[in-house]
Parts: C-alpha cells; structure tokens; sequence
C-alpha cells in the first residue's frame, strides 16, 4: 500500500485558463498517513498527528520522519535491493527539516525544467500549487518510506 502524492490530478485544475486544484486537506493528509502507519506496522494515530503537525512547523517535520525511519531501518536493511537503497538514501540520513526543503528545492528545478521546455505546458500550474502545499510534501515524505 502507498500513499500516492505525486500523480498530478486528470487535466482538470491544471490547463489555462481552468480554477486550481485544490490543495491536500487535512483529513486526506492523516488517511494518507494512517496508510501508511498500517503498513509499516506502526500506531496510526501516532503517524497520522505527527504528519499534520509536519505541515507547519519544522520541530514536527524532524520528529515525524524519526519516526519513520525507525520504522522502517530494520526492513530497509533486509529487504531493500542495493538501487533502492541508494536512491533513498537521503530520506534515510536527513532530518525532516532538511528533507522538506529538498523536496521543495526539487519541484523548483522540476518546474523550472517544464517551463523552459514548452511555455504553455499544463504541468507548470499543478507544480506552481504543489511548491507552495506543505501537506502535499508531507505526503511525498511519506511515500517516500512506504
């Protein structure tokens, strides 16, 4: 089970001209995180508060991915394949601070790159909104260890 934060929704909200969609909410942010608590055998509650929390404030972003990779180091260790490994490794090694703003500094130079290609490209609104949602990065982080 993921929690998927990265699908740009079907071409409504992000062609010219048509309103935005609208950001994560709350309450899909903690289902989202309840997910993924449940697969990573974790208390959900727990995961689901600290994922919340995460979106606003940087004390909360460190503790939540504390949690997640104790939750998830033993596992990584054992079953992951060496690519994996080493294309996580940053998730596993920053704090949630650190790890926001890359993911932040990534969809920067994501929507840069999709810019400079075609101007018109309907992926430049999703990507503009996407920078700007904590709650949808906190998402991505949680992916990230599911």
């Amino acid at each position: 089970m993921r929690a998927d934060a990265g699908d740009p929704p079907p071409h409504t909200g992000v062609v010219a001209g048509l309103p935005a969609a609208p950001p994560l909410n709350d309450a899909d942010l903690q289902a989202r995180a309840r997910d993924v608590a449940q697969f990573l055998g974790i208390d959900p509650n727990l995961l689901a508060t600290q994922a919340l929390q995460a979106a606003g404030d940087n004390g909360a972003r460190d503790a939540l991915v504390s949690t997640l990779q104790k939750a998830t180091s033993e596992r990584r260790q054992l079953l992951a394949d060496e690519q994996t490994k080493a294309e996580y490794d940053a998730a596993f090694s920053e704090t949630g601070s650190n790890l926001f703003s890359a993911i932040g500094g990534e969809l920067q130079q994501l929507f840069t790159n999709v810019a400079d290609v075609v101007a018109d490209n309907p992926l430049i609104g999703w990507l503009k909104q996407l920078r700007g949602d904590a709650n949808a990065k906190i998402a991505h982080i949680l992916n990230l260890f599911a």
